[in-house]
């Protein structure tokens, strides 16, 4: 079984291509992961005000395939994984179907922590049989990576962590990072994202400054090997992002992109 929300899409949620906004995919997956939780319970507000937890994101890898455009009906599944149960991940998967075709898919890992201490909590310490599972997504690329190491990263513009980028947790909301490195490609109206992999190392608190660096995918033997196993038969290039803040590294980031085709 899969929890299912429909939305429509916004003017404010699309690009200068009339394509929805790399990062309100992820948007409309974490939102649809929180209506599951307010309507299967424990909801979040449950965990963090009356258990002292939340959940912290440590992966979260996105394919984008297809069209969303304003106005466009969107239907987007989500169910945690099956599989889910004595360890420390909560895997979490998710769907954005448009005009009756999957267009975006996406695999994600938790962690659940206790605010106070940040220990981090076995996922059978709380009961999330109330919630839709199904066997995990196998997305096309992968849910865990390494940094090729023939990257050559340079700095780019950083960033200061402002009230409208923080949740709950009050750092940096997971889905910003999204609109984070997007901001920050050469040439981004030009481009079409097909895939953003983000791995979270560090929080980054309000009023944090964030420094960013940028590679692109390398042209030697080794890099077109990188490229052909890391799987987005989607993109003709990859670009690479490291962020840091005061306590060391803060994100690491692969991005898949193509030629944008008009709408």
């Amino acid at each position: 079984m899969k929890y299912i929300e429909n939305y429509t899409v916004t003017s404010h949620e699309v690009d200068t291509n009339n394509q929805i906004r790399p990062h309100m995919v992820l948007r409309f997956m974490q939102e649809t992961a929180d209506h599951q939780m307010r309507d299967r319970r424990p909801t979040f507000q449950e965990l963090f005000f009356e258990k002292g937890k939340t959940f912290i994101l440590t992966r979260f890898s996105v394919e984008i395939t297809g069209h969303i455009g304003m106005y466009d009906n969107i239907s987007v599944r989500t169910w945690q994984s099956d599989r889910n149960g004595k360890g420390l991940s909560f895997i979490r998967c998710y769907e954005i179907i448009n005009r009756g075709e999957i267009v975006a898919r996406g695999h994600a890992l938790w962690a659940m922590v206790e605010i106070a201490t940040k220990r981090i909590c076995k996922v059978m310490e709380e009961d999330f049989s109330g919630y839709e599972a199904e066997a995990p997504l196998n997305l096309n690329i992968p849910v865990r990576f390494r940094l090729p190491r023939t990257l050559n990263f340079s700095e780019v513009e950083g960033k200061t962590v402002h009230y409208s980028d923080c949740d709950m947790n009050m750092h940096l909301n997971n889905t910003n990072y999204g609109r984070m490195v997007c901001d920050r490609l050469p040439e981004a109206e030009n481009k079409q994202i097909t895939s953003i992999n983000l791995h979270f190392r560090t929080e980054a608190p309000l009023g944090e400054e964030v420094r960013i660096e940028l590679a692109e995918m390398g042209v030697g033997e080794e890099d077109k090997q990188w490229f052909k196993e890391y799987g987005d038969k989607e993109a003709d290039k990859l670009y690479f992002f490291k962020s840091y803040v005061s306590k060391g590294i803060n994100m690491e980031a692969v991005v898949g992109t193509r030629e944008r085709k008009k709408v």
